[in-house]
C-alpha cells in the first residue's frame, strides 16, 4: 500500500518473498526509489500512477530487479484505498 503521493506505507510478507527486499528497506520510500524497479520501468510506473489518480487504472506487466540482482516479471493491479468516501491511498497487488 501507499499514500496518494506514491510513498510506500506497507508491504506484506509475500512482497518480501517475491522481491527479496526486506520490509524496512521499502517502507517510507517513494515507489521509484525502492531499488526493485528497473530504471527503464520507472516512466511506465509514473504514467500508471498518474492514471490511477485519474481513475483509469488497468492491470499491467512490468519487469523488476530481485534483491539478488536477477530480473523478473510480474503483473500488477492497483486500486484506491478509501475511508468514509475519501481516498487515502492506493493498494497494489503484484503477481509473479
Amino acid at each position: 500500500t501507499g499514500d496518494m503521493k506514491g510513498n510506500i506505507t506497507s508491504v506484506n510478507d509475500a512482497f518480501t518473498t517475491v522481491t527479496g527486499y526486506p520490509v524496512d528497506s521499502i517502507i517510507g520510500k517513494h515507489f521509484t526509489k525502492t531499488g526493485y524497479l528497473l530504471v527503464q520501468e520507472i516512466p511506465k510506473f509514473l504514467m500508471r500512477f498518474s492514471a490511477i489518480i485519474k481513475e483509469k487504472a488497468t492491470p499491467f506487466e512490468f519487469q523488476y530487479k530481485h534483491k539478488d540482482g536477477s530480473n523478473k516479471w510480474a503483473a500488477a493491479h492497483v486500486a484506491f484505498l478509501e475511508v468514509d468516501g475519501k481516498r487515502i491511498g492506493v493498494h497494489g497487488m503484484i503477481r509473479d
